[in-house]
């Protein structure tokens, strides 16, 4: 048991806060490369199926985080 501000808790009950942050990644990804909860639970059997759609996610400056850097060049800041 570990003591954290005025309450008792134990290391167990903090697992569900990791748990929550695994789940809020999953519905993210899931977003970005389209379909339902189920089809990512099956992307593991038929991950081929929807390859087109998380390489186009991997590349592209909107999804991948790269469109910053874009912003910058065009607005003619730093690069």
């Amino acid at each position: 048991m570990m003591r954290l501000g005025t309450h008792l808790e134990c290391i167990g009950s903090l697992l569900g806060w990791h748990k929550g942050v695994r789940w809020k990644k999953t519905e993210t990804h899931r977003k970005i490369i389209g379909g339902s909860r189920k089809a990512y639970r099956e992307l593991g059997r038929f991950g081929h199926e929807v390859g087109a759609r998380r390489k186009f996610a991997r590349t592209s400056p909107m999804v991948s985080g790269r469109s910053l850097g874009t912003r910058r060049e065009i607005a003619g800041g730093r690069p």
